[in-house]
């Protein structure tokens, strides 16, 4: 656990030296000297016994459905003997301060710069408390995004839509989430949920999601986040979570560990118990000013709070409170007690109780002392004393009632017109109602595809909801669509518009588009819905179907993933090293689970072709390629459509290593003159370049527990077979390794139409149990959900409401995706005599409407709206 002790007597310069990009790994040592010598910690505060969460990978809110209504939980690693996901009210996030452990940078501080897409963040200069979104070298002060369960019941649903809400924040000051890369232009930053702005307060869901975001706090101290998830159902009632508060320590100490009790005394019964004493005799002093004798990253940002008495030999606690909220509580020792702490760049006011042990002393409320960036302050017992902290909430939060909201009319505008930015594009989409709030989605696609090549992503923020993307040519030709998702609180249904049937970056578009306006349900008759016809009947579950399996030789028998999370995970039972594949796609089985990685084969179809352009074309990229070359990848983030590997090493214990596990990616077979590569984006800037075939580099070294995820490029398409497997020095020097096992990406649609059996007609492959519909009239494929973060996948053409429109279908931006199977547990989509496994983030039906070619034609479906 990461302790920051009072002020140290004295702290050396860095020990970090930039490591490799390849390695991945803390030390203990270089963590100890950032945060100086051994002292005493006080634990304390109102979140004493709770389940700690921090310096690892965090999920929170992560969203479940059980016993029929979604539940919101803290799902992190076992933490105290017990093992997550953790209930709301028995864990807390605790974030305190962390660096990278490659370059020493500070992992905790975020300080707004001058590109004009922080200017929500404050003025240029200002420092925030940060929840990185990409950690160096270990999970410091914590990594956390928010998500998903997979098999939440899309089909119970309107529109297949859910929302994670951000109702009320109660603490010191405002939270931002967002995406964020340094260089990467008018695409450096990306906004995904906040405190202040109506409509970013809510965020599109898929199942199985989670993001990696940065998370900021405009100052430190307790805050309480309600959250709910919530989404109507097909008779227009509310579907929603309970109000769930969650609660984040920023700075100060770390909570007392516990089993998730909160069993602290509190600092009011303390204060009551505690002598009254001759306060003005014991001259206590409180103080604050700049820190000045720092040498670490972010030190210049750091308040420095001291508070001291006449009589050295006193002992007790200080509670510090941040604009009336709990900060943290010090011991104080020898009459002093002292810390630093990043209080942020907007004025406000420190408040400190005092409560001493024993007899001796007085208790002591000292009066607020208000602080801003760069001054000092001092208050004492010799002025009167202060009244009880009384919280002051940030003006500028929100709170979200949950009402639900009809517009005054569903049509909107929608162009593509050029950025301001030289080489970009935007897309906007007005609505007539400046109150409407939802997410734009769509994106660009093939006339014969039912994917999404790249999408849109946004939300709606009075009215309007835009997206930047780079314009070099590489979407002429396909077809532009825009779609308009209204939040569950709006009482109106998803709509799509498809502004070019055939694209050319060179020209400007615009249309009208509008969507269904609904009824309140209490105001909606109640009729019974009418049944709908069935496809054919539901198939048994089972893995071993010969429909979802590749055939071509070695690889003959294997299911086939196309879309959803894997990882790469190492187990060591005290003898040697295990590696399998953790599938937790739902595309064989609903539930995550366990198997070799010679099981399965992971596809990548054409939808995952991308292009050096934009920032790809700093120098530190030229393993991908010549500028403007393409070539296919999957992204560090999760994106709709696209298998999502990764590594996990949680659960293996480092005490029994002497050094870093290796993962090793070896080459056994790939096309002649291709190349793959494994890198990591920075937000400090140049990317992290893990594995490169090209230059004969095939492994990286993980050197703590983590579960971490990459961009995974290949140069050119066909098959490529990897000999994988972990490597380890045990503490008694013997070298343990995993048995080799061989891992195989499908690259490109023609590689996996290769792989896939060819006689037979497509027919259709409902899962067990979900209600297949026939599809409505309409010329355009559609697609089951992507089970991606705020996005869909699959569109319409034309403009179109209620029942012609898809709602049902989500992509994240920012990238190519692949191909993405039926949805809803086991089973498949037959695509010629073959099927891919499917996936179980929707249970929607589908239609085969021919073998048309993968992500470029494959397959092309029709699908019913859920109702």
């Amino acid at each position: 656990m990461q302790v920051q002790a009072p002020i140290p007597s004295s702290r050396s310069g860095s020990s970090l030296t930039r490591r490799p990009f390849r390695i991945l790994t803390l030390s203990a040592l270089a963590l100890t000297s950032l945060l100086g010598p051994s002292l005493p910690v006080a634990f304390a505060g109102p979140d004493d016994g709770k389940i700690v969460t921090t310096q690892t990978h965090i999920d929170a809110p992560k969203t479940a459905w059980i016993d029929d209504r979604f539940v919101l939980r803290n799902e992190a690693p076992p933490q105290a003997g017990k093992d997550g996901p953790y209930a709301a009210d028995e864990s807390i996030i605790w974030l305190g301060k962390g660096w990278s452990e490659w370059s020493g940078k500070s992992q905790y501080t975020f300080v707004v710069d001058d590109d004009p897409q922080q200017s929500f963040l404050g003025k240029v200069g200002d420092s925030l408390y940060l929840a990185p979104m990409l950690p160096e070298g270990n999970h410091n002060p914590a990594w956390v995004g928010y998500g998903a369960e997979l098999d939440i019941p899309v089909e119970k649903f309107r529109d297949g839509t859910f929302a994670l809400d951000i109702m009320e924040v109660r603490g010191p000051g405002e939270i931002e989430l967002f995406r964020h890369h340094s260089g990467w232009g008018p695409l450096s930053l990306k906004r995904m949920m906040s405190s202040k702005t109506p409509g970013l307060n809510s965020a599109l869901l898929t199942p199985g999601n989670h993001t990696h975001n940065a998370t900021t706090f405009s100052t430190a101290g307790r805050y309480e986040v309600v959250y709910r998830t919530v989404a109507r159902g097909h008779d227009g009632e509310v579907i929603q979570s309970e109000p769930t508060t969650m609660v984040w320590q920023v700075g100060g100490q770390s909570p007392r560990p516990g089993s998730g009790v909160a069993d602290g005394v509190d600092t009011l019964t303390r204060y009551r118990q505690a002598p009254v004493g001759d306060v003005e005799a014991e001259k206590y002093s409180l103080t604050l000013g700049p820190y000045e004798e720092g040498v670490w990253s972010g030190d210049d940002k750091l308040t420095q709070i001291d508070f001291s008495a006449a009589n050295e030999e006193l002992e007790g606690t200080l509670t510090l409170y941040n604009n009336g909220y709990f900060l943290t509580d010090l011991d104080v020792r020898k009459g002093r007690a002292s810390w630093l702490e990043l209080l942020g760049s907007t004025p406000g006011q420190l408040q400190a109780v005092f409560t001493p042990e024993g007899d001796t002393g007085a208790r002591w409320i000292s009066q607020p002392l208000p602080y801003a960036p760069g001054e000092r302050g001092q208050t004492d017992s010799a002025a009167p004393e202060g009244a009880w902290p009384q919280e002051q909430p940030d003006p500028d939060n929100i709170k979200m009632t949950g009402e639900l909201y009809t517009p005054s009319n569903g049509g909107f505008t929608a162009t593509i017109e050029p950025a301001e930015e030289e080489g970009y594009k935007r897309v906007r989409v007005q609505a007539q109602d400046p109150h409407f709030r939802g997410f734009l989605a769509g994106g660009f696609k093939g006339a014969d595809s039912p994917y999404y090549s790249s999408t849109f992503e946004g939300h709606f923020v009075d009215g309007v909801a835009e997206h930047i993307y780079p314009e070099d040519g590489f979407y002429d030709g396909e077809q532009a669509v825009v779609e308009v998702i209204p939040h569950p609180d709006m009482n109106a249904r998803s709509a799509s518009l498809t502004l070019a049937e055939d694209y050319r970056g060179d020209q400007s578009y615009q249309g009208q588009g509008a969507f269904e306006l609904t009824q309140s349900p209490q105001e909606t008759p109640q009729e019974p819905e009418a049944p709908q016809p069935t496809l054919q009947p539901s198939p048994s579950p089972t893995p071993t179907s010969e429909q979802s399996r590749c055939s071509i030789q070695s690889r003959e028998g294997r299911p086939v993933l196309t879309d959803g999370h894997i990882d790469l995970k190492g187990r060591y039972d005290g003898e040697r090293l295990r590696a399998v594949l953790r599938d937790e796609t739902g595309q064989i089985d609903a539930a995550a689970t366990d198997r070799s990685l010679e099981d399965v084969v992971l596809a990548l179809g054409d939808n995952s072709r991308q292009h050096r352009s934009g920032h790809l074309l700093d120098p530190a990229y030229d393993f991908l390629g010549e500028p403007g070359s393409r070539f296919y990848g999957l992204p560090q983030t999760q994106q709709a459509g696209l298998i999502w590997p990764g590594w996990n090493t949680q659960e293996l214990d480092y005490s029994q290593f002497d050094g870093p596990v290796s993962l090793h990616l070896n080459p056994l077979s790939i096309p002649d003159g291709a190349r793959y590569a494994i890198y990591q984006d920075s937000a400090f800037g140049s990317p992290n370049l893990l594995v490169d075939s090209g230059s004969g580099d095939y492994s990286l070294e993980v050197g703590f527990p983590t579960h971490a995820h990459a961009n995974w490029v290949f140069s050119t398409p066909g098959i490529y077979e990897l000999e994988v497997y972990y490597s380890a020095t045990t503490q008694d020097g013997q070298q343990t390794t995993s048995d080799p096992q061989k891992l195989t990406y499908v690259v490109g649609s023609q590689a996996i139409q290769d792989c896939l059996k060819e006689d037979g007609e497509p027919v259709a492959s409902p899962t067990p149990g979900d209600k297949q519909t026939s599809a409505p009239a309409s010329t355009s494929p559609l697609v089951p959900d992507s089970g991606t973060p705020s996005a869909r996948q699959g569109a319409v053409t034309g403009s179109l409401t209620g029942d012609e429109v898809d709602t049902n279908n989500r992509l994240e931006a920012a990238g190519d995706q692949a191909p993405k199977p039926s949805t809803g547990g086991p089973g498949g989509q037959t695509l010629s005599g073959a099927t891919l496994a499917s996936t179980g983030a929707s249970v929607l039906g589908v239609l085969a409407c021919g073998a048309l070619a993968l992500a470029g034609g494959v397959l092309a479906l029709r699908q019913r709206r859920a109702r």
